[in-house]
């Protein structure tokens, strides 16, 4: 079985169809014999009759080596993110990364009291806040159907300044976001003055007797700073609210845009730390 989801996506403000690779199945029987790699260009081939580009999200180990002799390109990797909301499970994350880290009973208990050392040197980092616009309102919205026409007219006007991503129209958000059966997001649209300035997208998990909060999607209106920090803050103040002690933002590496107002607000990116 080999599945390709058909996605819209703006190529530099021009929109084309795509298939997302999402699964190849293969019976165990068959495993190994050397069917596999036929069997994706047979697909690929067949796909070609329909789409314009396809892609996947997926590019590790053997999935990743079969990608690359099929002639998919690497494109960058993932800068994963995260914010720590409350100082009191920062201290039971860094008592975690010692246990961790450190064997010796002996001096693991030395490093007592380094969690709250710790979490004293950090917190002010996860606090930090960048440049923000006070006269931009957050408004949750339950029936995409409702405010359809300005998520359409925002993303007409916005949608060339994202290179080559997914087409993020309105009958797109509805399908993948409020439609989705396995995850429940929330969508908050921005306004300024009652115009619509931005939109984001979050949701939410229960991990190890914790709530984790994620920034699924944020877009503000021509990728202004004060628009883009202005939404983030709404955001976690609300999952903040939901209990959320931890969130996670993921975006890639060569979004320098992203990357730096992430970090300027207070993201730490996973990768860089110490575990």
């Amino acid at each position: 079985h080999h599945g390709l989801i058909p996605i819209r996506f703006s190529y530099f403000g021009e929109s084309i169809l795509t298939g997302k690779t999402e699964n190849t199945v293969m019976h165990p029987d068959y495993r190994g014999k050397g069917i596999y790699f036929p069997f994706e260009v047979k697909f690929l081939e067949e796909a070609r009759e329909r789409f314009q580009m396809t892609w996947t999200s997926i590019g590790v180990l053997e999935q990743g080596r079969i990608r690359l002799k099929l002639g998919y390109a690497a494109v960058g990797g993932y800068a994963p993110y995260i914010k720590v909301t409350n100082r009191a499970y920062l201290e039971q994350l860094l008592a975690g990364m010692i246990r961790r880290r450190i064997s010796n009973r002996l001096l693991s208990a030395l490093l007592i009291g380094a969690p709250k050392i710790g979490s004293l040197v950090l917190m002010p980092f996860f606090t930090r806040k960048g440049a923000m616009n006070d006269e931009l309102k957050l408004e949750k919205v339950i029936d995409i159907d409702t405010v359809a026409e300005e998520i359409d007219e925002f993303w007409e006007r916005n949608k060339g300044k994202f290179g080559i991503t997914t087409d993020r129209n309105s009958r797109y958000l509805k399908w993948r976001i409020f439609e989705n059966p396995n995850i429940v997001h929330e969508f908050f649209i921005a306004r300024n003055r009652g115009k619509m300035a931005g939109y984001a997208i979050a949701s939410s998990r229960e991990r190890d007797g914790a709530i984790e909060g994620r920034i699924v999607d944020l877009i503000a209106d021509d990728n202004n700073e004060m628009i883009f920090n202005s939404i983030l803050n709404g955001v976690e103040d609300s999952l903040k609210e939901g209990g959320i002690r931890l969130i996670h933002f993921q975006t890639l590496l060569s979004n320098n845009f992203l990357n730096e107002a992430i970090r300027m607000s207070g993201y730490i990116n996973v990768l860089r730390l110490p575990i």
